[in-house]
């Protein structure tokens, strides 16, 4: 978020941590992820940095 604010501007910032989603299929499979979300702005393009918290399978 730092880096994208300096280098774009963008920003504000709305962080997410940690989100857990629960009922997900992974291949077929039930699955549970955990993630951390930031959602950024630069003018009107939405931006989204995903980190996943847990060692489930990811895409």
């Amino acid at each position: 978020m730092r880096e994208l604010s300096r280098t774009l501007g963008a920003g504000p910032w709305f962080l997410r941590e940690p989100g857990v989603f629960p009922n997900q299929l992974d291949q077929g499979q039930p699955s549970t992820k955990a993630l951390a979300i930031a959602m950024g702005y630069d003018g009107d393009m939405q931006i989204e940095i995903i980190k996943q918290l847990d060692g489930s399978a990811s895409v």
